[in-house]
């Protein structure tokens, strides 16, 4: 049997090799994106990696990602993380979250859900809040 394209069958053999999570878009800010909420809006990136840096964004998540801080960094997001949608499911990992009243710093609304593992949420006790809650939909309180 004669083959007319050897590397092209070579090259399909070794993607079916090539595990399926090593293929998903992992993009980074700053880097492939300039803020976070523009890899948040890039329906390409499954999961993004912050650097070791303050970001002053207020991100509203609508859809399901995997959101990180480099490995033992120090990412701190100054502002508030609202995950919103009834199918969204935000997994939050390894950065801080700051911001003025704990009811404004992290808010999980609509029948989305979040998971975290090492994430920090930081809120200014001494400003004027009349909710004492970090997640809302009676997440916890």
């Amino acid at each position: 049997m004669y083959i007319r394209h050897p590397e092209l069958m070579i090259l399909a053999f070794a993607l079916a090799l090539v595990p399926r999570y090593a293929l998903a878009d992992v993009c980074t800010v700053p880097g492939t994106h300039v803020s976070i909420q523009a890899a948040v809006d890039d329906p390409a990136c499954a999961d993004i990696e912050l650097a070791n840096q303050n970001y002053f964004e207020l991100l509203e998540i609508d859809r399901s990602l995997s959101l990180s801080g480099a490995m033992g960094g120090s990412a701190t997001v100054v502002g508030q993380i609202e995950v919103t949608g009834s199918t969204t499911l935000a997994m939050l990992s390894d950065f801080h979250v700051e911001g003025g009243c704990p009811e404004g710093v992290l808010r999980v609304t609509g029948g989305s859900q979040a998971t975290a593992s090492g994430l920090q949420v930081v809120y200014d006790a001494g400003s004027d809040c009349v909710v004492n809650l970090i997640f809302r939909d009676g997440f916890e309180n």
